[in-house]
């Protein structure tokens, strides 16, 4: 049986929430540099309201990607690893959201982003009975995270949002979930996979 990993798009991918804070910037025409500053200043209801445009928008089938884990999933794809992009994006709540399916899609293949499935994740991680198998998913938000890892899958809690690093006010934080700064450096966590890749390549 093929190998399967899962990983998360916004944070992961590509530099949410940085891409976000542009967008409320260029609609509102403030220069916000963090979400809790924009809801307090925006109000939850506009807050809301701008989000649920930005998922519907031209704008977010544009977003830069991370190269880095762009990389990384190629690397492993090689080698027969399959790949699972799990988002917490409502792309099936089609009444509200009837395109954002579709623009995720044109936005992975866009990018030439390698994967085998795109499913939706909810914060209690319901989608893990679905991959028995998982060998490991990559996250950003430790909410995501820790449910994942509560269901004894090792996380890769990635180091690309600022609410994360340093943890601060949390109790709790589950021993399955690893922090990495770099997506390459998860090779160094899991050698077989980097020695199965390096002698794919050779």
């Amino acid at each position: 049986m093929n190998e399967i990993i899962s990983i998360d798009i916004d944070g992961v991918l590509n530099y949410y929430p940085q891409c976000w804070l542009d967008y409320i910037n260029k609609i509102c025409g403030i220069s916000f540099t963090d979400k809790n500053e924009a809801k307090k200043e925006l109000g939850i209801e506009r807050y809301k309201q701008i989000k649920n445009n930005y998922r519907k928008s031209s704008y977010k089938e544009n977003l830069e990607v991370n190269k880095e884990a762009v990389s990384f999933l190629k690397k492993i794809k090689s080698r027969g690893v399959k790949i699972i992009i799990s988002t917490s994006r409502p792309i099936y709540n089609k009444a509200k959201f009837p395109g954002l399916e579709k623009l995720t899609i044109n936005w992975l293949n866009k990018n030439n982003i390698p994967y085998d499935t795109l499913i939706y994740k909810d914060e209690e991680a319901e989608f893990i009975v679905k991959v028995p198998n998982l060998l490991f998913h990559i996250d950003d938000q430790l909410i995501y995270a820790n449910a994942i890892a509560k269901k004894g899958v090792r996380v890769f809690l990635y180091n690309s949002n600022e609410n994360n690093f340093p943890l601060k006010n949390l109790d709790y934080i589950n021993s399955n979930i690893i922090k990495v700064e770099n997506i390459d450096s998860i090779f160094e966590v899991v050698p077989e996979l980097r020695d199965k890749v390096i002698n794919n390549s050779s």
